[in-house]
């Protein structure tokens, strides 16, 4: 049986120390659920095994966060003006 758990924006509309708690929340259900994040705050996903960056309702890239920094302007972009806003 596996257990998924979906998360919509869960942490679009908390400060930065809140999120911080969910974000220890949902790493130690990390071993024992599937999880699926979606968000538009990159801090939420940073630690994904995969990420899947979306545009106009289509995947365009996937990867690690790392991964996408390095490969994916768009996403390096978006997390760019992220730390910027911080």
């Amino acid at each position: 049986k596996t257990e998924i758990i979906l998360f919509d924006e869960a942490t679009s509309a908390l400060d930065n120390e809140t999120q911080g708690y969910i974000q220890q929340a949902i790493n130690n259900m990390k071993d024992k659920y599937t999880i699926l994040i979606i968000a538009h705050r990159l801090s939420t996903i940073v630690n994904s095994d995969r990420i899947m960056l979306v545009e106009d309702g289509k995947i365009i890239d996937t990867g690690t966060h790392k991964n996408l920094l390095s490969k994916n302007q768009t996403y390096k972009k978006l997390y760019e003006n992220e730390i910027l806003e911080k």
